[in-house]
């Protein structure tokens, strides 16, 4: 399935249950480099009753986490 932007705009933890397993492709001069999600994270900010401090968004915006709070389908790799 080939993605598009809509499709990242839902609710993140719905749209983390449908990228597991998904193929991501970069097409570049070199060539072809793929890879299989196998995990995936998604924050509500809560986490059985408490705040989730495990998370990188939990202190708020930083230049760090800036891509986590801007709209869906950006990447945040740590």
């Amino acid at each position: 399935m080939k993605w598009v932007r809509e499709d990242f705009l839902g609710d993140s933890v719905e749209t983390a249950k449908k990228l597991i397993g998904a193929v991501l492709v970069h097409r570049s001069p070199d060539g072809i480099t793929a890879g299989r999600i196998v995990e995936c994270e998604a924050y509500g900010g809560i986490w059985r009753g408490h705040e989730d401090d495990g998370a990188h968004a939990f202190k708020g915006l930083t230049p760090r986490t800036r891509v986590i709070f801007e709209e869906g389908g950006h990447a945040y790799l740590y």
